[in-house]
C-alpha cells in the first residue's frame, strides 16, 4: 500500500491522505510487520502537514490516532495538528464528537505529548459535551 500511495500522493487531497494514514495504521495493528521504518511513510506525512488546516475534526483526530498507532513523532505534523485542533476547539465550531475528542486527546498521551492548551481545551470540550457522550 504504501508503494501505491508514493504513485499517486500528487493527486491526494487532505482528506485522501488522512485515508491512506488511517489505512496504514490499522492495517499496522493487524500485520505489525506492514509498515517497515518510518522513511517508508515520510512522504505521506510531508503530504499531510500542509493540509491539516483543511480537515474538520474526524480528520485531525484520524491523522493524530495514525501517527500514534505507527509510533511516528513527526512534530512539524503533530504541532499543525495541535494548533489546528486547538483553534477549531476554542472556536466550537464545528462541532467535535465525542470519539473525536477520545483520539486526540489518547493519541497525544500515546505519543507522550503534553500539549497543556490542547489538552485543556480537550478538557473544557469534553465537560461541555459530557451528557452527549454514550459508552
Amino acid at each position: 500500500m504504501i508503494e501505491i500511495c508514493k504513485r499517486s500522493l500528487h493527486n491526494f487531497d487532505a482528506i485522501n491522505v488522512v485515508a491512506a494514514l488511517h489505512r496504514l495504521a490499522t492495517g499496522q495493528i493487524r500485520f505489525p510487520e506492514a509498515v517497515e521504518s518510518a522513511d517508508a511513510l515520510s512522504g505521506l506525512i510531508d503530504a499531510a502537514t500542509p493540509r491539516i488546516t483543511e480537515l474538520q475534526p474526524r480528520g485531525l483526530a484520524n491523522t493524530a490516532w495514525s501517527l500514534a498507532v505507527l509510533r511516528l513523532l513527526d512534530s512539524p505534523c503533530l504541532d499543525a495538528i495541535a494548533a489546528e485542533s486547538l483553534t477549531k476547539l476554542q472556536s466550537e465550531q464545528p462541532h467535535w464528537r465525542s470519539q473525536e475528542l477520545a483520539n486526540l486527546a489518547w493519541a497525544f498521551a500515546k505519543l507522550h505529548i503534553a500539549y497543556s492548551p490542547l489538552l485543556d481545551s480537550l478538557a473544557a470540550s469534553s465537560l461541555r459535551n459530557c451528557t452527549l457522550f454514550t459508552p
